[in-house]
């Protein structure tokens, strides 16, 4: 076994500590905010200043709780992925079939979160307009700097999810010559 990978195992125990905290408490978190909008008022840094969240009708809440666990969801599943790539770096199998599939996994399903971000806010906008009394329901699709930002860096892991494959398949080859 290669010096590093045993320089790794301590950072890689924590980092299965924290996507558990995370993948268990990203689901949660989302219940809470739904459960408890009224009293929050505002439910992220995304809902425009326009929107009274506090006089939301039950339709639109469990509509909006559905919008937002599905991207909750999909998220938890690639930190679940992730995880299992730090347990099995935490067991000295940093370029495993399972690290590298994990990660590959990890790396899509961020890829898709970014695309589906767009759709959760889009969707989101009509849901916190809907059925204002006087007003008419809006749309709203934003694409800006946190957008692209969260889409080169999907695109980053994505690629590293290659280079990481290509790691593995270069170790196999090694192995076979010794």
């Amino acid at each position: 076994m290669m010096e590093h990978q045993n320089n790794l195992r301590p950072f890689a125990q924590v980092m299965v500590w924290i996507t558990s905290f995370a993948a268990v408490a990203l689901p949660v978190l989302t219940i809470m905010i739904w459960i408890y909008i009224k009293d929050l008022g505002v439910s992220s840094g995304t809902v425009s200043p326009q929107y009274d969240l506090t006089s939301l009708s039950l339709t639109a809440r469990l509509l909006g709780f559905v919008i937002c666990f599905i991207g909750a969801g999909i998220m938890t599943y690639g930190l679940l992925a992730l995880r299992r790539t730090f347990q099995e770096a935490a067991a000295g199998r940093g370029l495993s079939l399972t690290a590298v599939v994990n990660f590959r996994r990890f790396a899509l399903v961020t890829l898709i979160t970014v695309f589906y971000g767009i759709l959760q806010n889009t969707l989101l906008s009509i849901v916190f307009t809907m059925g204002r009394p006087g007003q008419e329901t809006q749309l709203s699709i934003m694409l800006g700097t946190p957008e692209v930002k969260a889409l080169f860096t999907a695109l980053l892991f994505v690629f590293v999810a290659h280079i990481f494959a290509a790691g593995r398949k270069a170790e196999e080859e090694n192995a076979q010559f010794l």
